[in-house]
């Protein structure tokens, strides 16, 4: 139903992997911000919006939590573990798969044209991608990332970083219906167990590296922002979204400038997913039946650009490594008017990459899903 769609984060959603994606190819074409003799007001901007790649990867993490922790708090006891591991892996493989295969081939041809870049060559301007002596696209690495073992026992395969943030999801969503199944918050499970996936929680715990336990809690704040927009009541919204969105924005300026970093012990990624949380919470509580209908373009907008977020995020750096080594310039330029001209041109293929993986592959997620979901059906009958 149309009231389901939360249109606001929709557009969030997409924005933020075409951030992310923006932030990586700044880095192929531009010197860093520091080093540009008189900056002007557009080179502030578009330097300060292109580095905020690494703060869109915790909105991303807020979103997740806001409607994957969100749809197993609205299953509460009807919660299917069968149902929700289908839901997941499709969502996951259906576009890993292909992607890390395609990020293989790109990388063959990479290693044709210029084999400095996958030895690492590139990796202190890009702070992303091969790196000298840990590049590795064996048949080991790609098995480890097809089960979201990246970062834990491997490194992402082959050039594609952004790798990384799929494992923090793919075991944010194991943890948290584990959590809400042991406090008898979803599911209708005997305490023995309960016991038994307390067990398995823990060791869980145990096993996972800090960086991505740390980003569970960035993940959980989503799940907040879901649980307090089923109570929050809508009065004074206007003022209330003015407020959060000052609360996002002084977060990302805390995530960008160390002087305010100094005089705090909290991380800049829970300041920023605490500062989208309430955003999103603010966005969330604004009824789409409200809306008035020159609003169409940007819910249209929306909508799409997050249909191809996840493809867009999978498959632009391999992209971009590709054509580092072939036609886009070998040495990190000044900002200028020509330079920009060639940026956006080349911002505008990239996302037409992923919107073209989108249309191969992800768009198929539904089908696939139904397709497994009959096929258990059919096992489960006596």
């Amino acid at each position: 139903m149309e009231s389901t769609r939360y249109d606001g984060l929709d557009l969030v959603r997409g924005l933020s992997a075409m951030l992310v994606c923006a932030g990586h190819l700044r880095a192929e074409f531009f010197v860093d911000f520091g080093q540009l003799q008189t900056p002007d007001l557009v080179d502030k901007i578009f330097y300060f919006a292109t580095g905020l790649g690494h703060q869109a990867v915790m909105v991303f993490f807020v979103l997740s939590g806001f409607f994957v922790g969100g749809s197993v708090l609205k299953s509460g006891r009807f919660f299917s573990a069968q149902n929700y591991t289908v839901s997941r892996l499709s969502r996951l493989w259906t576009v890993l798969v292909p992607a890390l295969i395609i990020t293989a081939l790109l990388d063959w041809a990479t290693l044709q044209l210029q084999p400095t870049i996958i030895a690492g060559a590139r990796y202190n301007e890009w702070n992303s991608g091969p790196m000298a002596g840990a590049y590795s696209a064996s048949i080991g690495t790609f098995v480890a990332n097809l089960f979201f073992l990246q970062t834990i026992t491997a490194p992402v395969f082959g050039s594609n970083g952004p790798l990384w943030s799929l494992a923090n999801e793919f075991w944010y969503y194991l943890l948290f219906p584990l959590m809400t199944s042991v406090a008898a918050l979803t599911g209708k499970y005997k305490i023995s167990t309960r016991l038994v996936l307390g067990g398995f929680l823990i060791i869980v715990f145990r096993l996972l590296p800090s960086g991505i336990i740390g980003g569970f809690f960035v993940w959980l704040m989503g799940v907040a922002a879901y649980a307090l927009s089923q109570r929050i009541t809508r009065k004074s919204r206007p003022v209330s979204l003015f407020v959060a969105g000052v609360i996002f924005l002084l977060a990302l300026a805390y995530s960008k400038l160390p002087s305010w970093q100094s005089i705090s012990v909290v991380s800049e990624d829970l300041i920023v997913g605490f500062g989208f949380a309430a955003f999103c919470l603010m966005i969330a509580s604004w009824p789409i039946a409200e809306a008035c209908q020159s609003d169409k373009t940007w819910r249209s907008l929306g909508r799409m650009t997050s249909e191809f977020s996840y493809s867009l995020y999978l498959i632009h750096f391999p992209v971009l490594v590709l054509l580092s080594a072939s036609v886009l310039p070998k040495l990190q330029m000044t900002a200028d008017a020509s330079g920009y001209a060639a940026y956006f041109g080349t911002l505008a293929l990239l996302i037409g990459s992923g919107f073209l993986f989108w249309f191969a592959f992800e768009k198929k997620t539904p089908q696939i899903r139904q397709l497994i979901l009959s096929h258990l059906s059919r096992l489960n009958k006596p």
